[in-house]
This record gives structure tokens, sequence and C-alpha cells, in this order.
């Protein structure tokens, strides 16, 4: 029999979180100015990002993919990709550069749910937590690969599977695998057909 009150003291407790993170995040939003303009080490790392994100360069292409990856960030690397085939670079370089920084992203939240998902998901899911491990051990090695492969939110997904015990080796290699054929297809529809993602999204 389902215990409504519990449900309601989870969902209570996951909400308090989620409106926390959010106040938080908002309250950096609003003060980001007053921060960079009273910390020179922010300062200089934005003003440094921005300037290799507008001019495409190797360094800005790297650290846009790593950044984009991370699932409170998000920014699909389809899009950067995108941005990038315009630039003065070879094309498989930028494939290379933006593969490489993805995954290294994409580790980053596997990584964050394995530090600090795993305490929250043995909380929250308790005697159905070993379920949710033989479910992942199952099936998550087909959602990270097609979930690289496709356009999906894989970001949220990695913490998700960071928070189980799937291994890291199986999600990178899976992560590598997906990323690979990506990134294959959209170079060769760009090299063959002269065809970018602004036409495909």
């Amino acid at each position: 029999m389902v215990d409504y009150n519990k449900l309601i003291r989870k969902f209570r407790k996951s909400l308090t979180f989620l409106v926390i993170i959010f106040i938080v995040s908002y309250m950096f939003y609003l003060k980001w100015d007053w921060i960079t303009s009273n910390v020179p080490l922010i300062n200089w790392m934005q003003f440094t990002f921005k300037m290799n994100f507008v001019e495409k360069t190797l360094l800005g292409m790297f650290l846009s993919s790593i950044i984009g990856s991370f699932f409170f960030v998000f920014l699909p690397i389809e899009f950067q990709f995108a941005y990038y085939a315009t630039s003065k670079h070879n094309i498989f370089l930028v494939g290379f550069i933006l593969l490489i920084g993805n995954v290294i992203g994409l580790s980053g939240d596997y990584l964050l749910g394995h530090m600090f998902g795993e305490k929250l998901a043995r909380k929250a899911l308790k005697k159905k937590y070993k379920t949710f491990n033989k479910f992942t051990e199952k099936f998550a090695g087909f959602f990270v690969f097609f979930g690289n492969l496709l356009i999906f939110p894989i970001e949220v997904f990695s913490v998700i599977v960071g928070s189980s015990k799937y291994t890291y080796k199986k999600f990178l290699l899976y992560t590598f695998l997906g990323k690979v054929i990506k990134f294959g297809v959209m170079i060769f529809l760009i090299t063959q057909f002269g065809i970018t993602l602004n036409y495909l999204i």
C-alpha cells in the first residue's frame, strides 16, 4: 500500500532543495556584475572565455564544449558545432576538439552524480535503490549510447547514471562511441553536402 504521507514529505524535501538551488543561482545571476568587478580572477576568466568564444579559437571551442556539457549550463553540442563549423579551422579539427571537450564535460556530470547523487538516491529510493542499480546495469549503456548519438538531454542523464553503481569505464565507452558517430555524421553532412545543423534543428 502506498504511503502518501511519505511521498508528500519526499516531495516537499525535493521541492525545498530545488527552490534553494534556484534562489542561490538567481542571486549569483543578480550579483554577477558585482562579482566580476570585485573578483579579478573571475573577471579575467570571463573575459578570456568571451574573447575566445567570439573569435572561434581552438581554446574557445574546447572550453565551451566542456562548460556547455555541464547539466546546470546545458549548451547542446549540436548548436556549438553549428557555430564553430564556420570558423577558419579545419572541420575535422573542430569536430575533434569539441568531441574531447564534450566527453570531458559529461564525465564531470557523471562524477558529480557519483560523489553527491548516490547518497541522495539512496535516501530517496531506500530499498528500491538496488532495483535502480539493476535497471541501470541492464539499460544504461543503451541510453548513454543513443543519448549521445541523438539529440537528447544526456547531461542530466549522465548525473543520474553517476548516482548508480554503473561503472565509469562503461559510461565513458558508450559516451565516446555515441559522440564519435554523431560527429562523424555532422562532418559528413558538411563536407559532402554543405549542410549544417542550422538546417536540421
